[in-house]
Formats: C-alpha cells, sequence, structure tokens
C-alpha cells in the first residue's frame, strides 16, 4: 500500500521522503505546494458551487481553471503533529484544558497516546483531516473533524489510500466537469421539456 500511495502523490504533485518504510513516515514528509480540489463520495465537488455557477458554466466554451475554482471542496495537504494532551508540547498549552476534547477523544480512541497527525485542511466539511500518530497500518483510517466542534465531533472519513484517490489531477478535474456539463446540459433539456 506504501507504494501506491508513493505513487498517488506523485502524480498529485507532492513530494514525501521516497526511503520512508511506513505510511506514517511518508506522511509526516509530504509537501504540496498547491490547493487542490477533493471529491469525495459524501461531498463530490461538483455539489458545492454557489448557484450562480451553474449556469455560467452551462454558457462557456472552455472548463475553467483548476486553480480558479472557488469551491468548498478545497484541500490543503500540510502535514502537522498534533499533541494536545502531551504535556511540554506547544499543543498541551494550548489545549490541554479542554476537557470536551479530551473526553471526546478518549471515547472514539480510548485512553493511551493521543497523538494525532493533521494531514490536511479543507474548506468544507470536515474541515480537518487527520490520523492517529500511532497507526502503522497498512492504510491507516482517515478521520474528520471540524472547526465547530474541534476534535469534540470525529466522523470516520475513509482511509489514506482512498483520501488520495478522491483528490483530483487536472485531468480528472477536467473529466469531472465534462460530466456536471452535460449533467447540466441534460437538466435544462428535460426542464424545457415539461
Amino acid at each position: 500500500m506504501l507504494d501506491k500511495i508513493k505513487s498517488r502523490v506523485k502524480v498529485l504533485g507532492g513530494k514525501g521522503d521516497e526511503s520512508a518504510v511506513s505510511v506514517m513516515g511518508f506522511l509526516q514528509s509530504l509537501v504540496f505546494d498547491k490547493i487542490k480540489l477533493i471529491d469525495l463520495e459524501e461531498t463530490p465537488f461538483t455539489e458545492f458551487f454557489v448557484d450562480e455557477f451553474y449556469d455560467k458554466f452551462l454558457e462557456m466554451d472552455t472548463i475553467p481553471n483548476y486553480e480558479d475554482m472557488e469551491t468548498s471542496t478545497r484541500v490543503e495537504i500540510s502535514p502537522k503533529k498534533f499533541a494536545p494532551f502531551t504535556e511540554g508540547s506547544d499543543d498541551y498549552e494550548e489545549w490541554g484544558s479542554e476537557l470536551d476534547m479530551k473526553e471526546a477523544i478518549e471515547t472514539y480512541f480510548g485512553s493511551g497516546d493521543l497523538e494525532f497527525l493533521k494531514l490536511a485542511y479543507s474548506y468544507g466539511y470536515p474541515d480537518c483531516f487527520f490520523v492517529k500518530l500511532n497507526d502503522e497500518s497498512d492504510d491507516p483510517m482517515v478521520y474528520g473533524t471540524d472547526h465547530e466542534e474541534y476534535f469534540v465531533e470525529i466522523d470516520e472519513v475513509c482511509t489514506v489510500s482512498k483520501l488520495f484517490d478522491c483528490i483530483l489531477t487536472n485531468d480528472e478535474y477536467i473529466s469531472e466537469m465534462k460530466k456536471l456539463k452535460k449533467e447540466l446540459k441534460e437538466d435544462k433539456e428535460n426542464e424545457s421539456n415539461s
């Protein structure tokens, strides 16, 4: 699975430590220089444009540039350790007294090692994707939380490999936008025929 994840990250334009021997080691080394679009099954990116966009898009001769898309499903991959209950950590100073957070995390993950890798930030829901730092499985589970209930409300999102598969390359983006245009045209024709 590590090779698959490394390969997908490279296709997406990211860089990581190629000598890493674990998924977690590789994830901690990731660097992406551009914000990406993510197309999760629960929140397909084409459903999150502002309403006015669909009418304008239908009239466009071209597909808008990937980097110019204004949608809440933009994601920034920027791994950062998050250790809110590890005494001495910067996060402990800020979050260590948050009892609601600690109770929610312990309820979800049990007590013990409560350190995480915040893997990515999104402009939608969830707006924070993270993995448990001590998860050394071949394909760790990615969890989501939101700034409204930061690390108090936690959901399983998908595995790491699936998360990277849901991040769109430019070609995948173009393909999705062509499908969207086709659907919008069909909807418009159906409306005019009713």
